[in-house]
């Protein structure tokens, strides 16, 4: 009999043991998390929300797990269809970039040419009295390449005489639903004008001449300048105004999702446009 009272004994000895013991675990971790939240220590963050090790600062069986909000992707930049929009937007928006650039020092030295022209006339025409029968139509060549790869430019920066009241007293979201539905206007009106610039390019008219300019051919002729090539600025034009007004579309897409925070910027700010 005093050997089977032991025994129980024995068991309730370890037991105490064992919840001192839990006791104890428990105030060491309490001390510590407090410890660790004067010193101004972080939580760790765990990406997918929770984990063992991720708790409000107790041990043992009393560990509560806490979940993170902050590492969670945000709903804005997640979704296969902003990345599917940003892939698609990425090619289209460098290639404006560098055609672009392109086209505005073109334009650059097209309407130099174009005061160049003018002003030889008007010296000719007042200080002479005797004017040159190509300036005027020099000056209109380089005034239609100049304006057809410029006016992209300025499309794409929104460069254009706008009333944007309405569009600016909207949140972001509602003006870029706003945009999005010009942009589409502007989109069919884009469409018909290039089917008329390749008829212009095209037609019958393109093959005649002009009056005064002239080339060398590859013949190492002196030729005259087909009315075709100032047509082709305004097929130029319209080209690039449709890839850009599909690139503006794109990004009115993403910012209504609500992707619009992380794309880069198509104007200059006011001390960038100062200094072109």
């Amino acid at each position: 009999m005093a050997e089977r009272a032991r025994i129980p004994s024995a068991f309730a000895i370890a037991a105490g043991g064992e919840i001192a013991g839990l006791a104890v675990g428990r105030r060491i971790g309490r001390t510590k998390a407090r410890s660790a939240t004067k010193r101004g220590k972080k939580r760790p963050i765990n990406v997918a929300g929770w984990s063992p090790d991720s708790y409000t600062g107790n041990s043992g069986a009393d560990a509560r797990p806490q979940f993170h909000l902050a590492a969670s992707r945000p709903a804005s930049e997640g979704g296969r269809e902003l990345a599917l929009l940003k892939a698609l937007l990425i090619p289209l928006q460098a290639f404006n970039d560098a055609v672009l650039k392109i086209g505005r020092a073109i334009a650059i030295v097209a309407i130099g040419l174009m005061v160049v022209a003018i002003l030889i006339q008007v010296f000719f025409r007042y200080a002479l009295n005797n004017p040159l029968p190509w300036p005027d139509e020099a000056a209109r060549f380089a005034m239609l390449w100049m304006t057809g790869l410029i006016a992209p430019l300025a499309y794409r920066r929104g460069g254009f005489v706008a009333i944007d009241t309405l569009a600016r007293a909207l949140p972001q979201r509602l003006a870029a639903l706003l945009a999005l539905i010009l942009l589409g206007v502007a989109f069919f009106v884009l469409a018909v004008a290039v089917d008329i610039g390749w008829g212009e390019v095209t037609g019958f008219m393109s093959r005649a001449k002009t009056a005064s300019l002239y080339y060398v051919n590859l013949s190492l002729e002196w030729a005259k300048v087909p009315r075709q090539w100032m047509m082709l600025s305004f097929y130029t034009c319209v080209i690039l105004l449709l890839i850009v007004n599909i690139e503006l579309i794109l990004r009115a897409v993403i910012t209504i999702l609500g992707g619009g925070a992380g794309l880069a910027e198509t104007a200059p700010h006011e001390e960038g446009v100062m200094a072109e």
